[in-house]
């Protein structure tokens, strides 16, 4: 593999803004749900990372991690959608 990095030295500096510095990582589900964990964030603005597959729409059993996160893809593309996974860890 190879990579290639590139630099303008020539141009106009521009600033690199940290985003990273205005995040929080919450682990898991059930951390978020914490009390005191919650109390912590007042006034923040949380998104949802939906970064593994739910195990009942994976079309496979690959899983990494401790917690058994699936990497497959979904067995059904239309069951799929991004409020399916919602329902389906409400459901299960």
């Amino acid at each position: 593999m190879k990579i290639e990095f590139m630099c303008d030295l020539v141009g106009v500096p521009v600033p690199l803004k940290h985003h990273w510095e205005y995040s929080v990582g919450s682990d898991h589900a059930p951390v978020a749900l914490r009390a005191d964990w919650q109390e912590q964030l007042i006034g923040m603005h949380p998104f949802v990372e939906l970064s593994f597959m739910p195990t009942a729409l994976a079309s496979g059993r690959k899983t990494v991690f401790h917690y058994n996160a699936n990497v497959t893809p979904p067995k059904d593309l239309n069951k799929a959608s991004l409020n399916a996974p919602v329902r389906t860890g409400l459901t299960t």
